[in-house]
C-alpha cells in the first residue's frame, strides 16, 4: 500500500502496497503543542470562549509546520511503501481506513508500477503539492481568458510587412517581386497558432514535473490532456 499515496509496486513473486501520505508534522504531534511558545495563547483564548481563535491558530501552526519541516527536514517524506508477499494483507489495507491518530487518517492505495512513478517527485508533501497545484490552476485559468490576446497580435502581426521589418528578413518581400505576398499572408497566421499551440504540452508538462511535483506520469500526462482541452475551447 502506499502512504500519501504510498504507491503499490509489484515486484516478482510479491504485491506492493503504497501507504498514503502522512505529514510531517504530525508526527511527535503531542511533544510540538508542549514546545510551542504560544501554546498559552491557545490556552487563554479557549478558556475566554474564543474557541474559533484558538481554532485558526492551530491551523497556522499546522500549515507552518508543513512549509518549514519540509525546508529544514527535506529527508523526510510523507509518502511510502509496503511489500507483501500476498494479495490477501494488500486487498485488507487497502480496503480499511488507517489512521495514526484522531484527526490524520492515512491514504493508503495500491501504488502504481514503478516505470510510472516520478521518482524525484515521492518525498514531496502531499499538502504542498495540492496548493502548488491551486496556484497553476489558477494562473492557467487566467491565462485561458486571455488566450485571446496573443490570437489576436497573431492575426494582426503575421504579415509579410511586419516580417520584412527583422533584420535579416528583408527578402521575404522581394519572393518574385511580392508574386507570394497573398499566399504568405494567408498561412503564416496559421502556421504561427499551431506552432504556438504545439508548445503548449510542453509548457504544461514543465508545470507537473517541477513545479507541482505531480508523483506519477499518468496524473502528470491527465493534467495535460485536461489543461490542454480548455485552451481548444
Amino acid at each position: 500500500p502506499a502512504v500519501d499515496g504510498m504507491e503499490d509496486v509489484e515486484k516478482e513473486g510479491t504485491a506492493g502496497v503504497s501507504i498514503g501520505s502522512i505529514p510531517p508534522s504530525s508526527l511527535g504531534q503531542k511533544e510540538s503543542y508542549r514546545s510551542r511558545p504560544y501554546v498559552w495563547i491557545r490556552a487563554i483564548l479557549w478558556r475566554m470562549g474564543v474557541d474559533f481563535l484558538a481554532a485558526g491558530l492551530d491551523e497556522i501552526r499546522n500549515s507552518t509546520d508543513v512549509v518549514v519541516d519540509s525546508v529544514t527536514r527535506p529527508s523526510m517524506s510523507s509518502t511510502g511503501f509496503v511489500t507483501f508477499k500476498t494479495l490477501t494483507p494488500v486487498t485488507v489495507t487497502t480496503s480499511a481506513p488507517l489512521t495514526y491518530d484522531r484527526t490524520n487518517p492515512m491514504e493508503v492505495i495500491v501504488a502504481p508500477e514503478p516505470r510510472d512513478i516520478v521518482w524525484q517527485n515521492v518525498q514531496i508533501d502531499r499538502d504542498i503539492g495540492s496548493g502548488r497545484a491551486f496556484v497553476a490552476d489558477v494562473l492557467l485559468g487566467l491565462g485561458v481568458l486571455l488566450w485571446s490576446i496573443p490570437l489576436t497580435l497573431i492575426q494582426a502581426w503575421a504579415k509579410v510587412e511586419n516580417v520584412a521589418l527583422i533584420p535579416g528578413l528583408e527578402w521575404v518581400d522581394q519572393i518574385q517581386d511580392g508574386a507570394w505576398k497573398s499566399f504568405i499572408n494567408g498561412y503564416l497566421p496559421v502556421i504561427t497558432l499551431l506552432g504556438l499551440i504545439l508548445l503548449l504540452p510542453l509548457i504544461f508538462q514543465w508545470v507537473a514535473t517541477s513545479y507541482e511535483k505531480r508523483k506519477t506520469l499518468s496524473d502528470v500526462q491527465n493534467s495535460i490532456v485536461g489543461r490542454y482541452f480548455y485552451y481548444q475551447l
